[in-house]
């Protein structure tokens, strides 16, 4: 709902000074990251998993990093629309991991929109087999 504002206070469908139009109760897409599936891709010798999803922000915002297990804010290697992707650290050993998307709050690219806390998607497991 858009109300314009003018000098009158009675008026709740005016101008500002401005002549601009002043957004009442405005709603804002989410912030919140989603993983719909994953999948593993071996190139050479780096194990890379690639995201599919939502509300992922380019690596230029530097706001979307991903964790896998206890390795947390793993830089993003690709990213589109809906699709994202990390490199699997070498260290990392067989077992569960637990894989969320990150997405940082910082002024870039979210200035005064966002309540500037950090969102984590929701969680997916990954059996990493070597």
């Amino acid at each position: 709902m858009f109300v314009r504002l003018n000098n009158t206070s009675n008026s709740s469908n005016s101008r500002n000074n401005n002549n601009k139009y002043i957004c009442k109760n405005p709603t804002y897409p989410s912030f919140v990251a989603t993983i719909t599936s994953i999948q593993k891709v071996s190139v050479g010798d780096s194990n890379v998993i690639y995201i599919r999803g939502s509300n992922f922000f380019p690596p230029v915002y530097n706001t979307t990093f991903v964790n896998f297990g206890n390795f947390t804010n793993l830089p993003i290697e690709f990213y589109s629309c809906f699709y994202i992707s990390f490199i699997i650290p070498t260290s990392a050993i067989n077992g569960t991991y637990n894989i969320t998307v990150l997405n940082i709050y910082n002024k870039l690219c979210t200035p005064c929109i966002y309540p500037g806390i950090n969102t984590y998607s929701n969680a997916y497991f990954y059996e990493l087999i070597n």
